[in-house]
Parts: structure tokens; sequence; C-alpha cells
């Protein structure tokens, strides 16, 4: 029977999310999976480790693996990436299935549910498995993250209720084994060995000091894994986006969590209306989140005392909490208030209670001995659980269907749940879909997000409305350079786009000196950038040119200057400032070196020639001066200013 079972929820899964398999990439799924190249090979294993920071498999090296597995498979075929997913959520369905199978039998709980061990099990596996709040750890490639993490998660909690069944060094091994893979998958597992040792005490019945006694080596060497998700939170790679540092107050944070806490268990309940982004932390006074806050300080405390009370229910509360709490307290997450797949775990106490719940009741309202129960009201049951299955399956399969397309996710996004993100989302698939009017004004909307007004000024310039996308960025870059003088943290990698965008609009309107300063301040930023080295060249050159012709001679020159240092490679730069220094006066040598690096490029060049020729002929080095004017002349044999240049230098020679 347990396999028939574990069959049974394998096969509803499949069923459940088999028309979400064709779903193409969306959102992340372009970093973390189209744009990744450490996934391109599946070695060295130092390729798999190095990724950008603060991108989704940024800290968690076992999920990028396996992405780069599917690679290697199937490359960027999208369904590949899909099986995978749902392989896992069945996997982890199974095990939810045994661990509540196996948790029934213990002794606080099998004097209800120990004859009924395996339906228990079972409801809550299939519905789990089915319930559509789960769709965004499934259908949405990325998340692998949540899954992954928590299908080490579950192994090692049913690695710890088959250790204390027998064979204890094995399964002592897998735990330890699982829990330290999890830690590599996600920073949520953090939580893992604290499930395990409160599902210990709650099996065995024993305080926490006697088993933390009998057990000290096993939960010693469980602890131990927490140095791996130490390393690797210690890396730095999503400290811009998670943690303490980035650049939301813990207090703002927590009460935006009373609120996301209670919308999460009105959607374990009843599954509509789901979301893949619930925008940015909102600054909350406390008063006008005071019944939230009611509601889960009662939660929290009906749990206490279910502990004190030593009650096995005390398990779920706790569970709920404890899984939920690395996302969901005080650790901010500035990028996301909430997300439905933090309910991945915390879900499964929700459905725990709940068929529990009903058993007991419904054998309370039969009035009868837990072994003679009326033959009718296991019909009933068995066609009330089917009742819900069926809807939470057609619940799932109708939100698969809204992953069949970003725009319609983003659509769904904006009119389930408003926010500035949700507009600046739908604002980015309006334009991908060459929508850009609507487009336009979805990022007017989100002028409040981050990097809303740098879309809009991408937006507006692909039209070309590039006086007014000019304002737009640099409002963008002034508030990115305040934010970051604030809180420490870097730009955003946004600014150097916008920085060099700004600077072609101000090259194309004429204003040399302003696209100077945006491409100077660019390459701050990133030294290495070639392009913006060589429109900074570009800006300076024409700035030159334009004091020149001015008579701003001087001026022109340091132009110049600061052109070949910032492109020495560019020819032309180093003839406009040898040209400079003659005209307006400079160091003999210096133009000789420049006009030396210019013939250097451009050797058949009869006008860097003519030039270098000049240079020698102002540093007096009158035989060089007509070696290159005779050159120039040989590559054109009318070109004037060579010509006179050589007439001149062979005077001089003959002088002498």
């Amino acid at each position: 029977m347990p396999r028939v079972a574990a069959f049974a929820i394998a096969l509803a899964a499949l069923g459940a999310y088999a028309n979400g398999l064709s779903g193409p990439f969306v959102f992340d799924d372009f970093a973390t999976i189209v744009g990744n190249d450490s996934i391109r090979s599946l070695g060295p294993l130092s390729s798999l480790l190095q990724l950008p920071r603060e991108v989704p498999t940024a800290g968690r090296p076992f999920v990028n693996a396996t992405f780069a597995f599917n690679y290697a498979i199937g490359g960027l075929s999208v369904r590949g990436y899909h099986v995978a997913n749902v392989l896992i959520h069945v996997l982890c369905a199974l095990l939810v299935f045994g661990i509540v199978r196996r948790l029934m039998v213990a002794p606080p709980f099998s004097k209800w549910f120990g004859d009924c061990s395996l339906e228990v099990g079972f409801a809550v596996g299939l519905l789990w498995v089915l319930h559509p709040l789960n769709t965004e750890a499934v259908d949405y490639v990325t998340q692998r993250t949540e899954s992954l993490m928590a299908l080490f998660y579950l192994s090692s909690v049913y690695a710890l209720l088959r250790a204390r069944a027998g064979a204890d060094r094995v399964w002592s091994a897998v735990a330890i084994g699982t829990c330290a893979l999890g830690m590599t998958c996600k920073e949520s597992m953090v939580t893992a060995p604290i499930a395990i040792f409160l599902c210990d005490c709650t099996v065995s019945q024993n305080s926490w000091r006697i088993v933390a006694q009998t057990r000290w080596r096993f939960y010693l060497a469980l602890c131990s894994t927490w140095i791996i998700l130490a390393l690797l939170v210690g890396s730095g790679a999503r400290s811009y986006t998670a943690g303490f540092s980035a650049g939301v107050s813990s207090w703002v944070y927590l009460l935006n969590q009373s609120v996301m806490i209670v919308h999460y268990l009105k959607l374990a309940i009843w599954p509509q209306s789901l979301v893949v982004n619930y925008g940015l932390p909102k600054t909350l006074a406390l008063w006008a989140v005071t019944p939230y806050v009611v509601t889960v300080c009662a939660l929290l405390g009906l749990t206490a005392w279910a502990s004190i009370r030593r009650s096995p229910t005390a398990l779920a509360g706790a569970w709920f909490f404890l899984t939920l709490a690395p996302t969901s307290s005080i650790l901010p997450i500035a990028t996301e208030v909430g997300a439905e797949r933090r309910m991945y775990l915390p879900l499964v106490a929700v459905i725990v209670l709940a068929v529990s719940g009903a058993i007991v009741v419904w054998r309370w309202a039969a009035n009868q001995a837990i072994d003679r129960v009326p033959t009718w009201s296991g019909v009933v049951a068995w066609t009330g659980l089917a009742a819900v299955a069926l809807s939470y399956a057609a619940g799932t399969r109708a939100r698969n269907l809204e992953y069949a397309s970003s725009l319609i996710l983003a659509e769904t996004n904006l009119a389930r749940w408003p926010s500035s993100a949700a507009h600046k989302m739908l604002g980015v698939e309006l334009s991908a879909a060459g929508l850009h009017d609507q487009a336009i004004a979805q990022f007017r909307d989100a002028n409040d997000y981050p990097t809303g007004q740098f879309h809009l000024a991408i937006e507006l310039n692909s039209v070309g409305r590039g006086d007014e996308a000019a304002t737009h960025f640099l409002r963008f870059i002034e508030d990115q350079r305040i934010l970051s003088g604030v809180t420490g943290r870097p730009m955003t990698s946004e600014v150097g786009t916008a920085c060099k965008e700004l600077g072609r609009l101000y090259l194309s309107a004429g204003r040399w000196a302003e696209a100077e300063g945006q491409l100077q301040f660019l390459l701050t930023l990133t030294p290495g950038d070639r392009e913006a080295r060589e429109l900074l060249t570009e800006a300076a050159l024409q700035r030159g040119i334009e004091q020149a012709s001015s008579g701003h001679g001087v001026d022109a020159t340091e132009s110049f200057r600061r052109a070949t240092d910032a492109d020495p490679s560019n020819a032309a730069a180093q003839m406009n400032l040898v040209l400079a220094l003659l005209s307006f006066g400079g160091n003999p040598q210096e133009a000789v070196d420049h006009a030396q690096q210019a013939v250097s490029m451009r050797p058949n060049d009869p006008t860097a020639l003519e030039l270098r020729g000049r240079a020698f002929e102002y540093d007096q080095q009158w035989n060089r001066a007509q070696e290159d004017f005779l050159k120039a002349v040989e590559l054109r044999p009318n070109y004037s200013l060579a010509l006179q240049g050589l007439v001149r230098a062979r005077s001089h020679v003959a002088a002498r």
C-alpha cells in the first residue's frame, strides 16, 4: 500500500504539471540560465562556483551545478529544465508522505492517527504536491533554489526518523550529508538542524537536554554543516540584496512580514490570485499593521502554549515559523518583500494541521471510538479529499498556463498586486513586445522603483525622444549616487548603462563637456570598459576641435591630451594633440612622442608622416624631419604641406 500511495502522489503531480513543461524562460531565468556562462561546462568545479554577485544562483553552487547538468543534456531547451523541476517537486512530495506517515505512528501522534498513518501521509502528500501555492517553485525554473533546498531539508528530517527506527549510523550519516548539500542550495537551509532536533525531541518524547546528551555527536556533526553556509554567505555573493547591509531596516522588514505571513496563510487556505512579484518592502507604521501583528503573535503564542503543554501540535507550529523565519522575520531581503515560494516548506505544516484536524473533528462528530468509525464515513472522507485534490490540481494547471508567457505573468501580477515593481515588470515585457507607448506609461508609474527612471529613459531613447530620455537618465544617476553614498552599497549595473547612453545623447547634441563628465564617471565604475573609453576620446576630441576653432589653444590642447589618455590607441587623438602642441605652443619632445605613436599606428599615412615631420622640425631634428616629409611626398606626390616642409627641412640641412 505505501508504494501504491507513493505512485498515486507522483502520478497526480505529473498530471497537474504536464501542461506547464513547455513554458518559456521568464524574468530571472535569463540571468540564471540563458546568460550564465558557468553552466556551459560540467568542469572544472571552480567554474560552477565563480558566479557574478547578486544573481539568483550566487552562493548556491549545487543548484548551479544542476543547471549545468541540464545544459549538458539539452542545452537551452526549456522543457528539460521544467522536467527536472517537476521531478524534484515529486521527490519532495514523496518525502513529505514518508515523514508524515512515520510521524503518525510515533507515540505522540499514534493515539489519534496510528491506525490511519498511511491515509494521513497520503492525504498530506497529495494535497501538498497539488497545491497551487507551490507553482512558483516548480514552474519558475530559477526557483529550483527553493525546491532543491527543500528536497535536502526533507531528506534530512526523513533520515532522522529512519535513524530512530533502526540503522542509526547509516541514516544519521544520510541526514548529515543531505543537510550539508542543502546548505549549498539556499540560505533557508540554516534552520534544518533545529527542525531535526525538534522532531527528535517530539518523537522520542524526551526533553531537549536528554536528546542533546544522548546524541550529541550526531548534532555536533549536523551543526557543523553551518560552516559551509557561513563560507558561502561570507563570500558576499548576495550581501546587497539580502542581509543587514541590504539597505532596509530590520524593523521595517519585520512589519512588512506580518502582512505577508497573514497573506501566505490566506493563500494556503484559498490559493487564488497568485503573483510572482510582491514588490519592495514599504515603510509602514505599527498602528497600520496592528491586526496582522496581533494575528502572527497569536499564532506564535499558540505554538508556545502547545510546546509548554507538550502537545504534538507544537511541532507543526514550530515547523511553520522555523522554515519561514530565514526569509520572513528580521533579516531583510531588499529586492522582495514577499514570495510565494517561501511557503514551499511551511505549507507542509498548514496541510498537516488541516488534515489531522479534519480527522479529529470527523471522529468527534461521528461520536465513535477510534477503532469503530462508521463505514460510510470513509466514503465521505475520500470523496472530500478527492474534491479538494481536484480543485487544487485545476488551480495548478490554470496557473501553469499563466507561465506560458512572461507578459501574461506581468499583467496578472499588476492586476492582482499593484506595485511600482509590477509596473516596471510589465513595462519591460511591453517594450519587448514592441508596445512602446504602453511601456512608457507603465515606466512612468514605476518612478519610485529603484530602476524605474532608468527603464523609462531607455524606452524614451528607443523611440527617439532623446531630450526627455536624458533628463530621466540624469535623474536616475543622481539618485543612485545619493543612495550609494548613504548606504555604502555599490551602484547597480544599470548606472553604467545610463552613463553610457547619456554620454551618447550628449555627443549627438554637441554637448561635449557634459558627455566627458558622464563617461569619465562611468570609467571610475568600470575602468575596463573599452566602448566608454572610445566615446570619451570622441567627446574630448570634438571638444578640443571646437576650442581650437574658437582660439582657445590651451584648452584645446588639454582636451586633446585627455583624449589620448582615455584611448592611447586612437591615432586621430594623437595627431590632434600633436597639431595643438604645434599650433598653440607646447613641449617639443611631447609633440614628437605623440607623433611617433600616431605613425606607429598609421605607418603609411602621409598625413601622420607629415605631422611627425613637423614635430621633428619643431624639435629642430631637421634630418629626421626631412626623411618624414620625403616619405609623405612619395606616398602622395601632390601633398603641398609635405612638399613645403621638405623644402624647409632641406634648406636647414644645407645651411648646416
